[in-house]
């Protein structure tokens, strides 16, 4: 199980540091884990980067459309995933 080592703010960048657990999860599952983190953490006011560390060191992160990225993402990374073809209500 994935846990949260620490979040740490540098100007308008969250760190957030995870476990080596985070590497169990692979593939579309890690892509929607990581979207996740990464629109939640820029709802808050100052924050619209963030970057990944496992176990304190950089750590290279699949965007929405799997390519991996070394420096910060953004919300418009996933931006593909929050404009998926979801069901509405009632259909």
């Amino acid at each position: 199980q994935t846990q949260l080592h620490s979040v740490t703010v540098n100007g308008t960048t969250a760190v957030i540091d995870v476990t080596n657990a985070f590497v169990e999860v692979a593939g579309q599952e890690q892509i929607l884990a990581l979207a996740q983190v990464v629109l939640t953490a820029t709802t808050v006011t100052g924050i619209t980067e963030v970057r990944f560390a496992l176990e304190g060191q950089p750590v290279d992160v699949p965007r929405a459309d799997g390519t991996l990225s070394s420096g910060s993402l953004t919300a418009a990374d996933y931006a593909a995933l929050r404009e998926a073809d979801l069901p509405s209500p009632g259909r």
